[in-house]
């Protein structure tokens, strides 16, 4: 698999409309300034008023954190994965590494701690949108344990897939010629700090799904892998796991 390259009369905001009389004389005269009209009623029985907080009624989207090395696949697979959400009627977005670095990345480098503020960056949106009751499927390097362990903390329903590809498939693929650079050689990405290379990686020590990939799997194998594990048009359990708490 190869990655993609993935709103004269004042109108109040509740609808009520108010005269505003003229100054001078007529006011002074005991005209009140403005007088209000009583609140239209709501056709569709609506609430007037929206609720501070609407966490509470917005049942979290599922985050689904596919990881792994450049060159992985990750991209083709995340592209594959929300257009299949889709289909099946799920609000779903989709989050690829390359391009949030190309909005939020302008600060940072390469280096493993520039690495580090992009993935919990990229968490920290997964976690946002999830809370509104989006899915989101995110393809993302971010070789750190303690970003995936953040993830299962403060994500309902956090899902680990890691895409596990032997380097010289990996080196094989990528678009960029990455790896070559990495090695010295002329490819046009950054010639040093390629994780898996000259970059130390903490691999997934307890995904939830491991996809393994010796170059002889093909997309639509790697979706029905995933799909296995969690059955369309749901793909998963709603509930969020129970706290330990006691009422």
């Amino acid at each position: 698999m190869n990655d993609f390259g993935s709103q004269n009369t004042i109108k109040g905001i509740n609808g009520s409309t108010a005269r505003k009389e003229p100054s001078g004389d007529i006011a002074a005269a005991g005209s009140p300034a403005v007088t209000a009209a009583e609140p239209k009623a709501n056709p569709q029985g609506l609430p007037r008023k929206i609720p501070r907080d609407m966490s509470s009624e917005i049942p979290p989207g599922c985050v689904y954190w596919i990881t792994g090395l450049p060159g992985a696949g990750k991209t083709t697979l995340a592209a594959r994965v929300w257009a299949r959400l889709r289909l099946e009627g799920r609000p779903a977005v989709f989050l690829d590494g390359d391009r949030l670095r190309g909005i939020f990345g302008q600060r940072h480098g390469y280096d493993r701690r520039d690495r580090h503020a992009m993935a919990m960056s990229y968490a920290g949106l997964c976690r946002e949108l999830s809370g509104q009751g989006l899915d989101v499927v995110c393809a993302t390097v971010s070789m750190f344990e303690d970003v995936r362990r953040s993830n299962r903390q403060h994500l309902p329903l956090y899902r680990e897939i890691y895409l596990r590809v032997p380097v010289a498939v990996r080196r094989r693929r990528h678009p960029d010629n990455l790896y070559g650079a990495a090695k010295g050689g002329a490819g046009t990405g950054s010639p040093s700090h390629i994780p898996g290379m000259d970059q130390a990686v903490e691999e997934p020590a307890n995904p939830d799904l491991i996809i393994d990939d010796d170059g002889t799997l093909s997309v639509s194998d790697a979706v029905a892998c995933f799909f296995a594990h969690w059955p369309a048009p749901d793909c998963k359990d709603r509930t969020p796991e129970p706290s330990g708490d006691t009422a």
